[in-house]
């Protein structure tokens, strides 16, 4: 466990970029950032978070394991991130 860190994730809802301004798979992309918006925009907070975690979890994890270095611990952040 990181002890002496805390990260502030701060869910901000916008409107979807247009796909070529987007750095990942558009269709994909574009599929979860839709879900969030009208969840967003119908005042389902819980529910726009769960969908972004469930849209860019894997990626998420992934910068997590480069900024902390090490998977186990990038997983009990992950994990820490995901409860609040």
């Amino acid at each position: 466990m990181v002890r002496g860190r805390h990260l502030d994730v701060t869910l901000v809802c916008q409107k979807p970029p247009k796909c070529e301004d987007s750095l990942h798979t558009c269709p994909v992309t574009a599929a979860v950032e839709a879900e969030v918006r009208r969840l967003c925009d119908g005042n389902e907070l819980r529910s726009a978070v769960t969908a972004a975690i469930e849209g860019y979890g894997p990626e998420l994890l992934g910068f997590l394991v480069v900024v902390v270095g090490d998977a186990n611990e990038a997983g009990d952040v992950f994990a820490d991130t995901c409860v609040r």
